[in-house]
């Protein structure tokens, strides 16, 4: 009896030392199965965006190729233009100061006559003074100014009326010898009162090689002569 049972409970161990190992071996298959569909999957999905990275690179490559080319494309060439590339410290410039003397007096023109060297007049970098007007030694475009302040005493029973004062810059070109008014300013006084009115004029213009710029008053004999400060005429290249 008892090496019959012994027998028995043999035979059932090995049966399920049997289904156990069918059952590991199920259970991997199946796991072995899904991490390849896992890894299939993975890969299909992998596929659209590589191409998208690959697609994204190379646009990304030609576009920076197409800057560099355009860049290139609007690098300055040789040719200069009007004003431009011009470092500052070589760019024309003038400033004048009212000359002193007895000028209005020996003068027949109402253009106002200046300093260029002493004080704090001076000209750069091909600006010249060729009395009474500025030249001007390149092409392009100017800021031009001026201040005349004029002084005004009347005689003793002068009637009161209005007195016009008018101030303007003008200029002369190669190509037409005319003077040409660039800015212009009047003022209407008490002809009968003392007073001391200054005008200022300032602009942007633009001017070619040799014109001539002067400032004429319509009356020159009531400039003030007084200070450099108060009356001054001036250009510079922008």
């Amino acid at each position: 009896m008892e090496g019959g049972v012994q027998t028995m409970l043999q035979e059932e161990r090995g049966l399920m030392q049997q289904a156990e190992e069918n059952l590991h071996t199920k259970g991997g298959r199946k796991a072995l199965l899904a991490a390849a569909c896992c890894l299939f999957t993975i890969c299909i999905l992998g596929l659209p965006t590589a191409y998208l990275l690959t697609r994204n690179s190379d646009a990304a490559k030609q576009s920076a190729s197409t800057i560099q080319i355009q860049n290139r494309s609007l690098q300055p060439s040789g040719h200069q233009t009007r004003g431009v590339n011009h470092p500052q410290k070589d760019k024309p410039r003038a400033h004048l100061t009212v000359q002193h003397g007895d000028w209005q007096k020996n003068t027949k023109s109402n253009a106002v006559q200046w300093e260029d060297i002493k004080g704090l007049a001076f000209t750069r970098s091909g600006m010249t003074y060729q009395k009474p007007c500025l030249k001007i030694p390149l092409s392009g475009d100017y800021f031009i100014y001026t201040q005349v302040t004029f002084r005004h005493s009347p005689p003793e029973g002068h009637q009161n009326s209005l007195k016009h004062i008018e101030l303007r810059i003008q200029k002369i070109s190669l190509s037409y010898g005319k003077p040409e008014d660039l800015l212009s300013s009047t003022e209407s006084l008490c002809a009968g009162c003392s007073w001391v009115q200054p005008i200022y004029l300032g602009g942007v213009v633009t001017l070619d090689e040799g014109d001539l710029l002067s400032v004429n008053a319509s009356d020159i004999r009531v400039v003030d002569k007084g200070s450099e400060h108060k009356t001054f005429f001036g250009a510079f290249l922008l």
